[in-house]
Order: C-alpha cells, then sequence, then structure tokens
C-alpha cells in the first residue's frame, strides 16, 4: 500500500487483506479546507482496509476521465468509480467556503444557540461531511459495479451535505405540530457546560437517568430545587443544543477538587470526564501506535471465516438499471439515539431495504416533542422509510428472532454499550454462523480505546470533551464542547464508509466481516491535521489546518509559531449589519484588499499586520443590509454568506432544490446522484 501527498492529483494504491485486489485512490486539485478532507477521506480508506498507514509516495495517477469537480478517483477489478462534490454557482451566488456554507446553511444558528446568537463551528465540519459522502458515494459506485450495475459516477451536493448535519434541527423547526419556531435560546440567568473544579479542571458530566443525578448533587450539597429544575434541560440539551442548568450546579462544582469529583462520581454512579485539549489527544497510545490518528473504522474478517474465491458467494441478486446501488440488499438495525440510525438512515437512501428493531412499546424517543402526528420529528429525520419489529432483544426468544431477521440479511447495524452484544449472543461471531456473508457494523462510542477499564459513558459531548475537539471549537483558554450533536451525526458517516467498503469487499472474495466505528474515530476525522506528525510544523499551522485561521476563530492560537514572515492573516468571522449577521472569509492578500475596499476602510500596511481591522470593519458593515454587502463583496471575489438563524429559510433555498421533501416535517433526500 502507498499513499502519495506530493504533487497532485494524491493517489493511493489499496490492496484488500485476503483478497490481492489493488485499489487506486485518487484526489483532484480542490479548495484547501475541502482538499484535506477528500484527502484525509482517501487515507482512511487505506489504514481502515488493513493496508496500514500511508507509506512511501507513489506515482500519481490522472483523472481525465473523471467529471469536472472536487472528488475522489477509486481504481480497482470493478473498473474505475469516481466521486464529486458540486459547490454552488459562483457567478450566481458568489465565491462560497466552509465558512459561508456553515452560515448559509444553518450550522451556525445551531452551534451559536446556547450563546444567543450565531457562531462558526472552529472545525471543517461542512467539508468533512462532504468529504465522506463522496467516499460512501465513491464506494457505493464500486458496490453497484460489482453487483451489475451500470454506473460509474456519484456526485455530492455541498448544499446538501451541509442541510444534512442540521437535518433533525430543520424537521423540528417544520414539525407539524408546535414546531420550534425562530431560533430558541437559552433562558436567561442559566449556564450551560462545561463545569469547572476548584482547581481549574473543565469537566463535563453525564447520566442517562435522574437516580445518579440526584445522589451526584445531593452529595455536593447542592440546593435540591436548582438540581430537579436543571435536570430535564440538562436532558434535553442533545435536542435542543442549549443547556439550561441553574448557576447553583456550576457553584457546586466550583467548591471541589477534581480528584474529589471523580470520587463522588465514581460513588453515585455519575460519569464525568474531563475537558482535554488536542496536545492530551496526542498523547493517547492509540494514536502514538498509530503515528498519527487512528483510523476511524475497521473492517476485519469474522473469526474462523474463510474466504470463498467467488464474489457469488454472497448470494446477491444483480440490479438492474436506473436502480440505485444497495437496492434489493437489506440492513438490519438495532440503534438508539442518533449515530446507528443516521447510518441506517443513510443505506436505506442508497437503495438498501432497512428493518429497524425497536423494543416491546416502541423506541423512547418516539415521544419526544414536536409531534409529526404521533411520532417525534426528530424521529422521523432518522427513520422514516424503515420497517419497524418490536423484538426483547433481553429474552432468549428475541435473540432467535433477530437470528431469523439475519438469516436473509446483508447488513447488520448495532450501537449497543460495550458488553450488550456478548452478553445477548448477537456479536459478529455468533451471527456469523447463521449468516457467513453478514457484514457486521458496531457503531460504538470509544472504540478499543479504554480496554478492559469502564469507561465513561459514550455520548457525543462527553467523546467532544475527551477527544480534545472541545479545544478546537471553544474560544482560547476556554475549551467547550458544542451543544450541537457533531459527533453522532458524522459518526454515522464513517460508519456508513465501513459499511459500503465491507461490501465491496464481500463482491471480491466472497466473505462477509465487522466493522468497527466510534464517536471518538469521528472526533479524530475533525482532528487529522491537529494529530498527525506535522500538525506543529509552521507550514501546517499556517494554512490553518487546525481550523482558527480558516473557520473564524482567534488567530492568536498560531501567532506565535508562524512568525511575520508566514503566510496573510486571514480575516475570517461573523459580523453585524444592518439587519443579519454576515459571515465573511478573506484568506489572501489579495481578498483583503478586496474586502477593505468594498467596506470603505484603509488596507493594511502588510497582509500580516491585520491586528485590528475587524474592529475597524465593524462600524462601516452595519451602515448597510446584509444582501447589500453580500452582492458587493461576491463582486469582489470575497466568500461571504448571510448566518441564517431560521432554519426554515432553507426550505425556499434553490440550492437545496430537490433535496428536501415533507412527511409532516422536512426531511432530506438523498445527497448522492449517481450517473
Amino acid at each position: 500500500m502507498t499513499f502519495s501527498d506530493a504533487g497532485r492529483p494524491s493517489s493511493c494504491v489499496i490492496r484488500e487483506r485476503g483478497a490481492g485486489v489493488p485499489y487506486r485512490v485518487s484526489v483532484p486539485p480542490t479548495r484547501a479546507a475541502l482538499d484535506r478532507c477528500l484527502r484525509a477521506a482517501a487515507s482512511r480508506l487505506l489504514a481502515a482496509t488493513g493496508g496500514g498507514p500511508p507509506g512511501p509516495a507513489d506515482r500519481a495517477e490522472p483523472v481525465s476521465d473523471a467529471p469536472s469537480g472536487t472528488g475522489l478517483r477509486v481504481l480497482g477489478a470493478h473498473g474505475s468509480a469516481t466521486s464529486s462534490v458540486r459547490g454552488w454557482r459562483a457567478e450566481r451566488d458568489g465565491p462560497y467556503d466552509e465558512l459561508a456554507a456553515q452560515a448559509a446553511f444553518g450550522l451556525m444558528a445551531v452551534h451559536g444557540r446556547a450563546a444567543g446568537g450565531v457562531e462558526p463551528i472552529g472545525a471543517p465540519y461542512v467539508c468533512a461531511t462532504a468529504a465522506s459522502l463522496a467516499l460512501q458515494g465513491a464506494l457505493a459506485v464500486v458496490v453497484g459495479r460489482l453487483r451489475g450495475l451500470a454506473v460509474s459516477h456519484a456526485s455530492v451536493s455541498l448544499p446538501a451535505a451541509a442541510a444534512l448535519t442540521v437535518s433533525q434541527y430543520l424537521a423540528a423547526a417544520t414539525a407539524a405540530e408546535d414546531p420550534e419556531t425562530g431560533q430558541p435560546r437559552q433562558p436567561p440567568g442559566t449556564v450551560r457546560p462545561p463545569f469547572r473544579s476548584a482547581d481549574g479542571v473543565p469537566l463535563e458530566l453525564e447520566a442517562l437517568d435522574a437516580a445518579p443525578w440526584r445522589a451526584f448533587w445531593e452529595r455536593l450539597g447542592t440546593d435540591a430545587a436548582a438540581v430537579s429544575r436543571s435536570w430535564r434541560p440538562f436532558v434535553l440539551r442533545y435536542p435542543s443544543a442549549t443547556a439550561g442548568l441553574c448557576p447553583q450546579l456550576h457553584q457546586a462544582i466550583a467548591g471541589w477538587a477534581f480528584a474529589d469529583l471523580v470520587r463522588v462520581a465514581a460513588e453515585t454512579g455519575m460519569s464525568l470526564c474531563p475537558v482535554r485539549g488536542v496536545a492530551q489527544r496526542r498523547r493517547d497510545p492509540d494514536v502514538l501506535a498509530a503515528a498519527g490518528p487512528p483510523a476511524p473504522w475497521r473492517l476485519s474478517t469474522h473469526t474462523g471465516a474463510s474466504a470463498s474465491a467467488s464474489a457469488s458467494a454472497a448470494g446477491e441478486a444483480r440490479v438492474d438499471a436506473g436502480e440505485l446501488p444497495l437496492t434489493g440488499l437489506r440492513v438490519v438495525e438495532s440503534c438508539r439515539r442518533v449515530q446507528g440510525p443516521l447510518a441506517g438512515r443513510l443505506l436505506l437512501l442508497l437503495g438498501a431495504e432497512v428493518v429497524r428493531i425497536e423494543p416491546p412499546g416502541g423506541d423512547p424517543l418516539r415521544g419526544m416533542p414536536p409531534m409529526v402526528g404521533d411520532c417525534s420529528a426528530r424521529f422521523v429525520a432518522l427513520n422514516h422509510g424503515k420497517r419497524v419489529v418490536e423484538v426483547d432483544i433481553r429474552t432468549p426468544a428475541g435473540q432467535a428472532r433477530v437470528g431469523e431477521l439475519v438469516r436473509d440479511a446483508d447488513v447488520f447495524v448495532q450501537n449497543w454499550a460495550p458488553g450488550a452484544a456478548e452478553r445477548y449472543r448477537l456479536d459478529a461471531d455468533h451471527l456469523a454462523r447463521i449468516r457467513p456473508e453478514l457484514v457486521y457494523a458496531q457503531a460504538s462510542a470509544w472504540g478499543g480505546l479504554w480496554g478492559g477499564a469502564d469507561p465513561p459513558l459514550g455520548t457525543d459531548f462527553m467523546v467532544q470533551a475527551y477527544s480534545g475537539l472541545a479545544e478546537m471549537i471553544g474560544e482560547p483558554g476556554s475549551p467547550r464542547p458544542s451543544l450541537m450533536t457533531l459527533l453522532d451525526l458524522l459518526g454515522a458517516q464513517v460508519c456508513t464508509e465501513g459499511v459500503l467498503a465491507g461490501l465491496a469487499r464481500r463482491h471480491l472474495d466472497g466473505s462477509g466481516g465487522r466493522v468497527e466505528s466510534s464517536l471518538l474515530g469521528a472526533a479524530d476525522v475533525l482532528l487529522v491535521e491537529a494529530l498527525g506528525p506535522d500538525a506543529l510544523s509552521p507550514g501546517a499551522l499556517g494554512s490553518g489546518a487546525l481550523g482558527p485561521d480558516a473557520l473564524g476563530r482567534d488567530a492568536g492560537r498560531v501567532r506565535s509559531v508562524t512568525g511575520c514572515g508566514a503566510a496573510p492573516r486571514p480575516v475570517t468571522g461573523v459580523f453585524g449589519t444592518a439587519d443579519e449577521p454576515l459571515a465573511l472569509a478573506a484568506r489572501s492578500a489579495t481578498a483583503i484588499d478586496a474586502l477593505c475596499r468594498v467596506v470603505g476602510v484603509p488596507a493594511p500596511m502588510h497582509p500580516r499586520d491585520t491586528a485590528g481591522l475587524r474592529a475597524r470593519l465593524e462600524s462601516p458593515l452595519r451602515t448597510r443590509p446584509a444582501g447589500s454587502w453580500l452582492e458587493r463583496l461576491h463582486t469582489a471575489g470575497v466568500p461571504a454568506a448571510v448566518a441564517h438563524k431560521d432554519l426554515t429559510a432553507l426550505l425556499d433555498d434553490p440550492r437545496l432544490a430537490g433535496y428536501l421533501t415533507h412527511h409532516g416535517c422536512a426531511l432530506l433526500t438523498s445527497p448522492w446522484r449517481f450517473s
């Protein structure tokens, strides 16, 4: 296996373990942030399928036969499969970038709810999502070709990729009953996590039921009424992206040393996790062993499985022209919350039939308002189109029923708590005895990081805190996880990548396999450059690889490394106007000059000397409406977008035409188009 990052396009070679089939993955020249994310997607395909870490340089492959656009090309026994990422038309909507996409499609509004405004996410979240969808699309083409489908290209819509990241919140905003109108805000006088101990350690707490919550705060001597009032907003911080906690909770934590809080949490059943920095994540054993970010998913064969030389051993029907790549395949899903259900939804959008296992009486999250008839709008966004079977998997009869469902299935997806699969005898090896060709996907929180130790509860915000992502998202010196469920959604993406790779390999050697993915792996996708061996090099930091310069955060974190001879210091962020907030990004000397000329302020003498420029821009920008500035900035070639606060504005956005439908609430259709 080799990987080249010198010259453009880059290229990779995958030799599937046990299959001996070479692949080559190429990335054509692209915009900087999306380019890095696409290269990372190509690299993790190699590492996750057993090819190992990137190796010596290999001669770059041409991509002249790929359709125009930014994307990936995969070559192998199936022929050539390509994918591209389409943005929006520059001549109509102006230039775009990560910051503009976050603003235009509601990510800043959701991420900024707890702060009462709009805030950029200090990570390349839209680009990472689009790159993952591009990899999923290319792998789906591989599967389709191996199944006899005359398809060679998958096109991904960048606006649809951005809309996918807020799809649950959009469903809630457009629900038939009591929709979440406008911009939900954190109640005045309340505070949000993280907490901070007496000795200055920031930390996150997690509890899935009220008993440990009450016991923990009682031990700290916290006002009982404040504890009771805070429980509901604490539980609902996932769907609402706010967390209106009483200040007494923060005050109670601030009176205890971190070590004592850890002890009390262990004694009461509360889960506690320090909010760590990227440097701490870089010292974790799995990162050290991989000499960089570990692969976010891993594909392996079932224990004791023997591969057939014939791909027909998978026993699948061929697909006809005009059908989707996974048409005729069956997925059985036993998942809760977001990560697993969204993976199932993506496989459904690629053509698979999805059978969803729920406990007797149905998933409790079906009742979370706002509602669409008798079902939660958020639940509909994740599970529309699935066939539901109620099974009590804790009983022998329920376990036998799962075995029956798996007998003619192609994929099984679960995101149970650690140890549950083995306890129920529904782990990969047991189900492989029923269906040897099964691709078994386990979407966990921590992967194998904790080994045999008892890990903290593996929820989105806890993993954000532990992984170091909170440091990238928060303000300098104040790491803070986003209250938007970033990792659940990206975790579903990397799980789907693994499932598609498993299906492709099954066609090549006839064997099933196991896919292991995690929320921690999804965090590593966003931190890929920060965790790499060159993370602290001047070149990496000067390019905005760590996120702050590129995404509108404070550039002070890189100032001491880049020095005065480095590239221009970008001027990015969200600015007030006469009406709506405006996100803009001027990253080159030319763009900085153009921005100053449009707004009517003196340009800096040197493109590195932008200190104070933001303050000089603020007052003039408030003299005109956002739309007026947008037109001028686009004409000057400066990426900018109105930061929409109301998600319902997406319904009328022409860039999403054909990507939204309505079933009691707005739902995203497939972000892919195949040709």
